[in-house]
């Protein structure tokens, strides 16, 4: 969800990226009481996947927030 989010500012951007963060951390097991190093790299790279899958969304989301330049040139 991102319609409460002003994407085309430096602090929607990171509101979403938190937002991503958050949902990597949930959508990959807990962290917690892990201390054997090989499983808390198969965590971090869980979290890295999931990530980078909602790159592509979180790029579109950002271009339909940000007015693109020729629009803007137009409408002058």
């Amino acid at each position: 969800r991102t319609a409460d989010l002003d994407l085309a500012s430096p602090a929607g951007t990171n509101a979403l990226d938190q937002r991503i963060s958050e949902a990597a951390s949930k959508a990959c097991p807990s962290l917690d009481g892990i201390r054997e190093v090989a499983r808390i790299a198969l965590v971090d790279q869980c979290r890295a996947a999931k990530i980078a899958e909602a790159q592509p969304l979180r790029t579109a989301a950002i271009a339909r927030a940000t007015p693109r330049q020729d629009a803007v040139a137009l409408a002058r």
